[in-house]
């Protein structure tokens, strides 16, 4: 497949069976859908995409374009119908792209000297990239809080899954210590300390996709904590409470822009897009029950740089902008067949 994963499976009585057809392939086509999943416009030419986000004003897109090796950030123009290239060394593999809350400037991670890091760049193009930090492991950052204090960024843990954590942007910006460890309670041990980047969620489990609400009180991300990969609702930058979100599974929260709704995947590729209405009362979260919308038609690419927005949401939370795999005529679209081998072994004496 387009992350180069194979469909086989051998059973211990000489049985083999494996999936042949087209596949994804690499060509993902990015397009606008609405909430009952019809196709309204083609967005750029089809690409390796790996990470998408829109402005907050809706009118330009950022997108990952994972070429061979590595890969730059560009920036699709909706107006002018236009493409150019954001960064400028797909030696670097550039990617993540996410906006700041004002469209000045856009954060992004890169592989640079043999380390990961997060950089941020003005979004007109001028200017050299910042440094803002440099990890042992991937990182990617996923959310700006609404006043440009915080990013929140995903870090591969050293033991576990992915962790959250969050960099001030003032102050000294100093490389996470894996000495942080969750307490007892199984609540991630936060310290706000002294401009220097801390853990929002670090435990035994894997937390990723942390999403900040338009109005900076909380946090939607996903955890496996249950056996499953779910969305909870946290308080931001700390606070008692968690609230889950999903009912049966849920990945890649992101927040309609008056934070009235969450959006979530159902799976990893080809997954239902769903929204779950939301109300803040005071220190309480409040979450209605999860209505699906459209099947996304989304497929999983795997990155070396870990982890990326799969999809992004207009503003108005009526639009939703997906990369699905680029129509290579009736025969990618007809099912894959299952073969099956008796004795399988047999063929490797001769």
């Amino acid at each position: 497949t387009g992350n180069g994963l194979s469909a086989f499976s051998a059973s211990h009585n000489g049985v083999l069976t494996y999936r042949t057809g087209a596949t994804a392939g690499e060509n993902l086509q990015m397009a606008w859908f609405d909430r009952q999943g019809k196709q309204i416009e083609p967005v750029g030419a089809p690409a390796p995409y790996r990470g998408v986000d829109v402005s907050p004003d809706g009118t330009r897109v950022a997108a990952h374009r994972h070429d061979g090796q590595g890969g730059d950030i560009w920036v699709h123009e909706q107006a002018r119908g236009t493409t150019s290239r954001f960064t400028l060394d797909a030696s670097q593999d550039n990617g993540s792209p996410i906006w700041s809350p004002d469209a000045s400037r856009m954060a992004f991670s890169s592989l640079r000297g043999g380390s990961w890091g997060l950089y941020q760049k003005l979004s007109n193009g001028a200017g050299n990239d910042e440094l803002l930090l440099e990890t042992k492991t991937n990182a990617g950052p996923m959310s700006w809080s609404p006043d440009g204090r915080y990013l929140v960024y995903s870090l591969t843990g050293p033991k576990t899954g992915n962790d959250l954590w969050v960099l001030p942007l003032t102050g000294d910006r100093k490389p996470p210590s894996f000495g942080l460890t969750a307490p007892n309670s199984g609540e991630p041990r936060r310290s706000l300390g002294v401009g220097g980047p801390f853990p929002f969620a670090q435990t035994p489990f894997g937390e990723n996709h942390g999403q900040i609400s338009p109005d900076g009180r909380w946090i939607a991300y996903e955890s496996t904590e249950t056996g499953r990969v779910e969305v909870y609702v946290r308080p931001f930058p700390s606070g008692a409470g968690k609230w889950q979100v999903s009912t049966a599974g849920g990945i890649y929260p992101r927040w309609q822009r008056d934070g009235k709704e969450l959006f979530y995947f159902g799976n990893v590729s080809l997954g239902k897009l769903f929204a779950v209405e939301v109300k803040a009362s005071g220190a309480t979260l409040e979450a209605g029950v999860p209505k699906a919308l459209f099947d996304t038609g989304y497929v999983a690419m795997g990155h070396p740089g870990g982890t990326y927005h799969a999809y992004a949401v207009s503003p108005d939370g009526q639009r939703f902008l997906i990369p699905r795999p680029a129509s290579a005529g009736a025969e990618e679209a007809a099912p894959s067949a299952v073969t099956v081998v008796l004795n399988w072994t047999a063929s490797l004496k001769k």
